[in-house]
Formats: C-alpha cells, sequence, structure tokens
C-alpha cells in the first residue's frame, strides 16, 4: 500500500484495506482513505440497498456506527436519508437505536 495514503501520524499496516483500495470505483476517487472508504460506501448503498432490501443495508450501516462510537460524526448523506425517509418508511423508526 502506498504510505502516503495512510491517515497522518500512523505507521502500522493497512493490509485488510488491500481490498478497498484496489477497486477501480476508490482508485478513481479523490481524499484521504477514511474518505474514500465513505463514498465507497455510499455508492454500494445507492447501487444495491433500494425499495426491494427495504433499506435495511442502510439502517445496518447507521447501527453498526453507532455501536461502535457515538462520539464519531455520521456521515451527512446517511443522516439525509434517515431524515427524508422518517415519514416515508416507519419501520426504520420502529426501533430503539
Amino acid at each position: 500500500m502506498n504510505p502516503s495514503l495512510l491517515p497522518r501520524g500512523r505507521s502500522e499496516s493497512y493490509d485488510e484495506l488491500d481490498w478497498l483500495l484496489s477497486s477501480p470505483i476508490v482508485s478513481s476517487l479523490d481524499g484521504p482513505i477514511a474518505g474514500r472508504a465513505t463514498q465507497y460506501l455510499k455508492i454500494m448503498l445507492e447501487r444495491h440497498d433500494g425499495p426491494e432490501t427495504f433499506y435495511r443495508y442502510r439502517a445496518a450501516v447507521l447501527e453498526k456506527l453507532l455501536e461502535s462510537d457515538r462520539r464519531l460524526p455520521l456521515p451527512t448523506w446517511l443522516i439525509d436519508f434517515f431524515a427524508v425517509s422518517a415519514s416515508r418508511f416507519p419501520f426504520f423508526f420502529d426501533q430503539a437505536w
């Protein structure tokens, strides 16, 4: 992996990210690896999560992010999706997050 792609101050190996960095989609994106990973997640959710999945992948992503560290900022596009969808998809909000 190209060391310039690693976050500042991080010297440990990021071998587990090789699959992500080898993606043609991620290669075409700009910015640090965390930003590109978030962009990739958004692209994949737009591609694979929709009415046919009842948008459950987005709900799973939100749940996982909130479980991991509630102090981390959530992606704006994910917040916006749920804000707009609250009235259209009430089943998202039947759960206690």
